[in-house]
């Protein structure tokens, strides 16, 4: 899936199990945020953060010049700058898994 991925991290900071780090790489892997908000406050600024991040994103489109049907991962990188020459800040996935070859079809 091509899903962008917001994760929001409430746990008890004496449990064992508590990994926000694996949630932060699984956010930046899709594109998304991760948050780990210490009190209610934050909790409602999270999620205020991720809905304007959704209705603010843009979505590109990409056709790769390397057709080759692998499976392999290709690297991205975006970069954008406004009219008035400042770059601006983009988060996006670090690549995708090209596809492979259907043999049969």
């Amino acid at each position: 899936s091509n899903a962008v991925i917001y994760t929001v991290a409430l746990s008890d900071p004496l449990a064992r199990d508590r990994n926000p780090r694996l949630l932060r790489r699984l956010a930046e892997a899709t594109g998304g945020l991760a948050f780990e908000p210490r009190q209610m406050r934050a909790f409602a600024d999270a999620l205020h953060d991720i809905n304007r991040d959704i209705r603010s994103g843009y979505t590109l489109g990409y056709q790769s010049a390397n057709l080759t049907r692998d499976g392999g991962f290709r690297e991205l990188q975006v970069r954008a700058i406004a009219a008035d020459g400042r770059r601006l800040k983009v988060r996006s996935r670090a690549g995708y898994v090209a596809a492979r070859e259907r043999r049969g079809a």
